[in-house]
């Protein structure tokens, strides 16, 4: 599903924090300005941690940097947040978070799963699972974009044809 305008499921983009800094979209504040590597390495160097690259950030949550954790915890609570009004909307059974942050960093999809729950306490379910995913890559969303276009053109859709039925021949005869 790609949504009337092609940005279904495009999270990156809901705004976050009212107040934040102004994201590469022009709008303030996106989510993208919170949970993003880039961000996320400037918040924990705004804080006093200098961190420079994932490896360093991947470091950082092996040795429980304080700061680190605490950065990493309200970028969760604040994914939580986001996907609340998304799981509140679309009644999802399950949400998957991707990207390299989440592989070094999983305890922002815990936080993310508690803002979450937290979010939707008035509904009469569970609501839904999030788990971090097995091998996601910050570019497999491009990847997964791609898969689509292949899965929904019309160009494609039956590509290859199927075999034709029957082992009969199904090309006219050149008269």
């Amino acid at each position: 599903m790609t949504g009337a305008r092609g940005f279904a499921g495009e999270l990156g983009h809901v705004t976050a924090d009212h107040a934040g800094v102004v994201c590469r979209c022009g709008k303030r504040g996106c989510l993208e300005t919170v949970a993003s590597v880039p961000a996320i390495l400037e918040a924990c160097r705004v804080r006093g941690a200098e961190l420079v690259s994932l490896d360093d950030l991947a470091a950082a949550v092996e040795r429980e940097d304080p700061v680190v954790d605490a950065v990493l915890r309200e970028v969760g609570a604040t994914l939580g947040r986001v996907l609340g009004a998304a799981a509140m909307t679309l009644d999802p059974d399950e949400i998957v978070i991707g990207g390299e942050v989440a592989h070094v960093a999983p305890v922002i999809v815990e936080q993310a799963a508690s803002a979450l729950r937290y979010e939707l306490h008035s509904l009469p379910t569970d609501g839904p699972r999030v788990v971090r995913a097995g091998r996601l890559r910050d570019s497999d969303g491009a990847l997964g974009a791609l898969a689509a276009v292949f899965h929904q053109s019309p160009l494609l859709v039956e590509y290859p044809a199927p075999a034709p039925s029957g082992g009969r021949d199904t090309q006219r005869s050149a008269r």
